[in-house]
């Protein structure tokens, strides 16, 4: 399921980019989900969510089953990658 499509999101004081269907866990004010990566735009992120998690133990899973789900800003508290994951470029806004 790993088609190389760079995914661009905010963090700490610039973004990174990740390979789409990167491992991810996303942290909301109800608790956490992990999943994997699917895209990320101004309404939220989503999660491609599996329906079974031995799914998740394999990086990058080429046939993950499960659901998309769709966190909006106003609930995400935070993100984290999983130590495969590679964080390709941080760019960071110009302070003056």
């Amino acid at each position: 399921m790993n088609d190389g499509q760079l995914i661009v999101l905010p963090y700490e004081n610039g973004n990174v980019s990740v390979v789409k269907m990167s491992r991810i866990k996303v942290y909301t004010f109800r608790g956490s989900i992990k999943g994997f990566l699917f895209s990320y735009d101004a309404s939220g992120v989503s999660i491609l969510e599996p329906g079974n998690y031995r799914d998740f133990d394999s990086p990058y899973s080429k046939d993950v089953q499960g659901k998309i789900r769709k966190v909006s800003l106003s609930q995400l508290s935070g993100y984290a990658f999983y130590p495969e994951v590679s964080v390709l470029e941080t760019i960071s806004p110009e302070v003056s």
